[in-house]
């Protein structure tokens, strides 16, 4: 999808940065709006989508990326989950 807006970004950059980057953003988001733990790491299961959902063809040749990619910044959403601060709850 994200290639259809931007023909000339480049694969890898999506891939290291962009997408570490907005699961980060979803923990600290879910972290900040005392969320359950795990809605973060849902939506960063679908951050893949993104870069590989450009057609039907090309989303079941790529499943497996998908899932790959997805565990990955379903880790990485749940540890900015875990970085961030306290909830505001547990202060005392």
């Amino acid at each position: 999808m994200l290639y259809h807006l931007f023909p000339q970004l480049n694969p890898m950059l999506a891939i290291l940065v962009i997408g570490p980057l907005l699961a980060a953003a979803a923990g600290f988001i879910g972290r900040r709006s005392h969320r359950n733990i795990l809605w973060s790491a849902a939506f960063s299961l679908l951050i893949p989508l993104l870069f590989i959902a450009q057609d039907l063809a090309t989303l079941t040749s790529n499943w497996d990326a998908w899932i790959i990619y997805g565990l990955a910044y379903a880790a990485v959403a749940l540890l900015a989950q875990r970085l961030s601060g306290t909830k505001k709850s547990e202060v005392s």
